[in-house]
């Protein structure tokens, strides 16, 4: 704090002190500046650094992983309602790099069972201070959303989709970097159920959530909290906490990763360009509701369109139709 004269504080101070004798007054300052002194200014709060600080906290996300998913529920929020059982999982996974540009960042994740057997999983898209986006509407909608550059500045949006590439949510959020940490923070929205319940409840049909990522000094976590939503009655029935953590790993051959991506990349790039086209090239866009098994669903029907290896033979135009054909019979709107 800087010093200042007691003559200069008997500004501030309350009338009926002005009155004392000076050498009195003058005793009240010195130790008005003293407690000051013991008190120095909070630390700064955390504030979002350089966009390539930003990225570079993006692109540590990539590499090989031991994972651990863990999803609780932790309140029972509807009248009746009894928490379920905690869904807990786990494996490895190997995170590549599609893209990287200074605005823009694609990662893709592979998971490789212990037989060595690989799934698609989740796809994790980042774009700074982006002028769109979309969002989830419910009823398997997804709607297009102009973002003004006001509330995009310094901000990037993480699009997350399906292992199908189907979209799933996109938010908003901030990275910040401080006190030895970088961490991104979103903003709240609305998204289909998860996999993992849909096949097993229907007492619920969106699930609202915040999500965070944080770097570690074992790789980095991405905390969710999350609460279900049944529309039909505009009730929460609960609030759900979940920890998905990925410690770098190089015990595990992955290899199996690496080779499934180079046979099937290229039928994966045309999905996402499908996607990106009726995303933004329609104010909203569809899907039917995924069945009581996956067995009939639009994600088993592209998953299985990846494992037949005879795309390989298809140029670029034939794999574009053999995209739109697979997927046509599961859009509830015809773009």
């Amino acid at each position: 704090m800087a010093s200042a004269s007691p003559e200069r504080l008997t500004l501030w101070l309350p009338t009926w002190l002005t009155t004392w004798p000076p050498i009195l007054l003058s005793l009240f300052s010195l130790l008005t500046l003293a407690a000051c002194a013991q008190h120095p200014p909070a630390s700064p709060s955390p504030v979002s650094g350089h966009p390539e600080q930003d990225r570079q906290a993006i692109l540590a996300m990539a590499g090989d992983y031991e994972v651990r998913f863990e999803f609780i529920e932790n309140l029972a929020l509807a009248p009746g309602y009894s928490t379920h059982e905690p869904h807990i999982s786990g494996g490895h996974e190997r995170v590549l790099v599609l893209e990287d540009s200074p605005e823009r960042i694609v990662l893709q994740h592979l998971l490789v069972s212990s037989r060595g057997h690989v799934v698609k999983h989740w796809r994790q898209d980042w774009e700074y201070q982006p002028a769109r986006s979309w969002r989830y509407l419910g009823g398997y909608r997804w709607a297009q959303r102009n973002v003004a550059p006001e509330e995009a500045a310094g901000k990037w949006v993480q699009t997350v989709w399906q292992v199908d590439d189907s979209p799933r949510y996109a938010a908003l959020g901030r990275w910040e970097h401080a006190h030895g940490i970088s961490r991104w923070t979103s903003e709240e929205t609305w998204r289909p159920l998860p996999r993992r319940e849909h096949t097993t409840r229907d007492d619920y049909d969106v699930l609202i959530g915040t999500n965070r990522h944080t770097l570690t000094a074992a790789g980095w976590a991405h905390e969710q909290h999350n609460y279900k939503l049944d529309r039909a009655s505009d009730r929460y029935l609960a609030h759900e906490v979940a920890t998905n953590t990925y410690t770098r790993s190089n015990t595990t051959d992955l290899s199996a990763a690496s080779a499934y991506w180079e046979k099937t990349n290229r039928f994966w790039a045309a999905v996402r360009a499908y996607w990106d086209e009726l995303l933004y090239n329609n104010p909203s866009v569809a899907l039917m509701q995924p069945s009581d098994t996956d067995s009939s669903s639009h994600l088993m029907a592209m998953l299985e369109q990846a494992n037949d290896l005879s795309h390989q033979q298809l140029d670029n135009d034939a794999l574009t139709e053999l995209v739109r054909d697979t997927l046509a019979p599961y859009l509830a709107d015809a773009p």
